[in-house]
């Protein structure tokens, strides 16, 4: 009913809509994951391009309940995708709210976003990566040590041995893991001297 329209949504959140499909997010975050992708479909609606409804989700909580679901091991990659968009709606335009996400260890919990659910999903990737870029610019310093972080992880993969031992899906993961990295780099990377300069002190050429 809350995507049903405009008014249907604006009716849903003055009745509190927002507060109650936090708490229950938080109750199912661990289990019905569909139920848990409904949730977040309706969050997004609701947050979408409406700066009052953006900020009443930042201070029930929601920002902070996003970044617990980012981190639960048992969610698939659908979820992680609707919750990196529900929280890139919450954040828009609003330094305010970009700041809760970065209190609250947004940028290392981003970065471990695209390491464990962006090996399959470029558009995931993409997200995440775009949002990581945001927090990075509040931080530079937090951001480079991301790059930093990225380039390890490529060079500890393609440094691996014994490649002829390991079974055709061991290979095929580590193959997808420098791929996720490598793409979250150079969105990362783009337009930025600073951060190139750093991957090519590191040996990253």
């Amino acid at each position: 009913f809350i995507q049903s329209s405009t008014a249907a949504a604006a009716l849903f959140a003055k009745a509190g809509a927002i507060d109650a499909l936090i708490k229950k997010l938080l109750l199912l975050k661990n289990a019905h994951q569909v139920m848990v992708l409904q949730i977040l479909a309706a969050l997004g609606y609701l947050v979408q391009h409406n700066e009052e409804r953006a900020d009443r989700f930042a201070k029930d909580g929601g920002i902070e309940a996003l970044l617990l679901l980012l981190q639960t091991e048992e969610v698939g990659d659908g979820i992680l995708l609707l919750a990196v968009q529900v929280l890139t709606f919450a954040v828009h335009d609003s330094a305010e709210r970009l700041q809760i996400v970065q209190f609250q260890h947004g940028s290392e919990i981003l970065y471990a976003v695209i390491k464990r659910g962006c090996i399959r999903s470029i558009l995931l990737n993409e997200r995440t990566t775009n949002l990581l870029g945001q927090l990075m610019k509040l931080v530079p310093n937090q951001g480079n040590s991301i790059i930093t972080k990225l380039l390890l992880d490529v060079s500890h993969v393609m440094n691996e041995k014994d490649w002829s031992n390991k079974d055709s899906q061991a290979v095929s993961n580590l193959n997808a893991k420098v791929t996720a990295c490598l793409r979250a780099m150079k969105i990362l990377l783009e337009g930025n001297s600073e951060r190139i300069r750093l991957v090519m002190e590191n040996n990253g050429a």
